[in-house]
């Protein structure tokens, strides 16, 4: 039964770090350099960091199946206050508080095979 769900967590964690692949390629695409993948503390973690210019992004990423999920929902308030709490410590301890940064959610929908991105800059 361990190994099962180990094997779960395993699948779990691909799919998760094939999102973020797929998003940072888009943020990529669109100009953007990542500087970070899974900076974490101990009261969070952000899934991707990205620069552009004076503008810096905490994207959280989430990798669903299905569609019949709405992606503004995806992320609570609880998250989002882990969220802002370790990118303020980022901004912190890379002495970048002075540069303007955004909170976005990218929602991978779909498969390995064939999957989307919605993308909602300025999430909360």
């Amino acid at each position: 039964m361990i190994f099962a769900t180990h094997q779960h967590t395993t699948t779990k964690k691909k799919r998760g770090q094939l999102g973020e692949d797929l998003v940072a390629r888009h943020l990529e695409h669109e100009g953007f350099i990542i500087i970070e993948r899974n900076y974490t503390r101990r009261y969070g973690e952000l899934d991707l960091v990205a620069r552009r210019d004076d503008l810096i992004l905490f994207i959280e990423v989430k990798m669903r199946t299905s569609d019949s999920i709405d992606p503004t929902e995806l992320v609570g308030y609880a998250k989002q206050k882990k969220i802002t709490l370790t990118a303020l410590t980022y901004l912190a301890v890379h002495n970048l508080e002075h540069i303007s940064y955004r909170f976005d959610v990218a929602c991978v929908i779909g498969t390995t095979h064939q999957a989307r991105i919605i993308y909602i800059p300025g999430a909360f």
